[in-house]
């Protein structure tokens, strides 16, 4: 086994491992407080805990606009001080209960959990888009896997297996850390400024529409479930079913057809599919509902893996920091899943029985927002594919005569290997005739950058020599 090999499948593990943890903390957690801690203090520490994740994404987000070597420098170490004090906190109510404890407690995973989320997203971009989307898909489908470490211990050892979890997902994380540095490269980025914060508007309003009604979904969902509650293993089984099934689907759009969905791309696809199934809740026979709740939750799962990839296409785009970018999208899609939340709430404790048909027209109302709303993505897509057209037919013949063929095969073959938009660069100048001392001056980077990127193209494309790689254009 190479080291590369040997390298994406520990980085594999330990995102299952994580995403084992993650989903603990996310929903798994509320059996831990109910056999633990009890009803007070779970509140508190639930709380606490969703709204420290919200407020690091965007505290994050903000320090790696204005001050990214901030948050370059023990990143992971960070992180793993946040987990383990939240963890010792948890400890400590466990036996000499305080509502102070479970409120520290909650605010240091909630850290945590995010802090380790973007020391993953930086190994997604060491490691380059072909092998980020791999261990996406493939952590996504062996993360039951750890999880079973939960299932079959005893509901008051359960706390021991969190410990066992983390301890398990810092190491693994550390390994991949260390062995993923010599990819790194200094990349010179550039603060936000107004035109690039309105490049990531409709991006973000996409985000932030998709959790809103994620969150309607969920909580309809749980509605109809009261009566018959799922206990801890069905639930856990079920949700990492839709993990299964929607790693599958991004496993298929990426491994296999080589797409590569932008954010409003996965939104014209998504928001519909589960504003359909919210819409269908009143019109299907109780027994279907649970396969609805399934479809829209997958679907949501789907969209909340294209959001870390295409993060990092536009952080690479517009020679943005990762952390900037990645903070601000993930925080988004949280925050709007927590205030639709919220408005849930305060609409189950403010409407009654008597009142519920505008409930049902308000999901209407939502419903048609949606469809209007994909219209209009559709729509700037068209207009925006017809002014090109139109500047195109503009220019002359001789315009078309003089295309860059290299260059666009060079693209091409980047977006068939997973090459980063830089090594698509490299690439592209490489097959031009450039050396790599030109190379560095024509891209500002240094002569070691470019070989690093050189060394990394021809182990994607299995290639010795440059020969090989025009070659591999022809073919393309």
């Amino acid at each position: 086994m190479s080291r590369d090999t040997a390298r994406l499948w520990v980085a594999i593990t330990g995102y299952a491992c994580f995403l084992a943890l993650n989903s603990f903390s996310l929903w798994g957690f509320t059996f831990l407080p109910r056999t633990l801690l009890g009803p007070d203090a779970a509140e508190t520490w639930r709380t606490a805990l969703s709204v420290a994740n919200i407020l690091a994404f965007f505290l994050v987000a903000a320090i790696g606009a204005r001050w990214r070597r901030l948050t370059e420098k023990e990143l992971l170490f960070s992180a793993t001080l946040t987990v383990s004090a939240g963890l010792i906190l948890l400890l400590g109510q466990v036996f000499s209960p305080a509502s102070g404890l479970a409120l520290a407690s909650g605010a240091c995973l909630g850290v945590g959990t995010t802090l380790l989320f973007f020391c993953w997203i930086r190994i997604f971009c060491n490691m380059g888009a072909l092998a980020a989307k791999k261990i996406l898909v493939f952590g996504s489908m062996i993360s039951f896997a750890p999880f079973v470490l939960y299932l079959v211990t005893p509901s008051e050892g359960i706390l021991f297996a969190v410990f066992v979890m983390a301890f398990a997902t810092l190491v693994l994380l550390y390994c991949v850390e260390s062995t993923a540095k010599s990819d790194k490269e200094a990349v010179k980025t550039e603060r936000p400024t107004r035109s690039t914060m309105s490049s990531l508007f409709k991006p973000l309003l996409c985000i932030a529409m998709i959790g809103l009604i994620a969150a309607v979904i969920s909580s309809v969902a749980n509605a109809e479930i009261q009566d018959h509650p799922l206990d801890f293993t069905q639930q856990a089984f079920l949700i990492h079913l839709q993990n299964l099934a929607s790693a599958s689907i991004m496993g298929a759009v990426w491994l296999i057809f080589k797409k590569n969905p932008s954010i409003t791309v996965a939104y014209t696809v998504v928001f519909p599919v589960i504003a359909t199934t919210m819409l269908l809740f009143a019109a299907v026979p109780d027994a279907q509902r649970p396969a609805l709740s399934f479809i829209s939750s997958a679907f949501f799962v789907v969209f909340s893996m294209v959001v870390p990839m295409q993060s990092i296409a536009i952080a690479e785009k517009h020679r943005l920091p990762i952390d900037f970018v990645y903070g601000l999208t993930a925080g988004v899609l949280y925050l709007a899943e927590g205030i639709g939340c919220i408005l849930i709430g305060l609409t189950r404790g403010t409407i009654a029985e008597a009142v519920a048909q505008p409930l049902v027209l308000a999901f209407l109302l939502l419903y048609a927002c949606s469809l209007v709303m994909f219209c209009v993505l559709r729509k700037q897509r068209g207009a925006g594919m017809g002014a090109a057209n139109d500047a195109s037919l503009e220019g002359d013949a001789q315009e078309h005569e003089e295309r860059d063929i290299l260059k666009e095969k060079a693209e091409s073959l980047g977006a068939a290997y997973g090459l980063t938009i830089r090594q698509v660069e490299v690439l592209n100048l490489a097959v031009h005739g450039y050396d790599a001392p030109s190379i560095a001056k024509k891209l500002y980077i240094s002569e070691n950058t470019v070989r690093t990127h050189l060394k990394r193209i021809y182990t994607l494309l299995d290639v010795h020599s440059k020969q090989e790689i025009i070659d591999s254009l022809n073919a393309a």
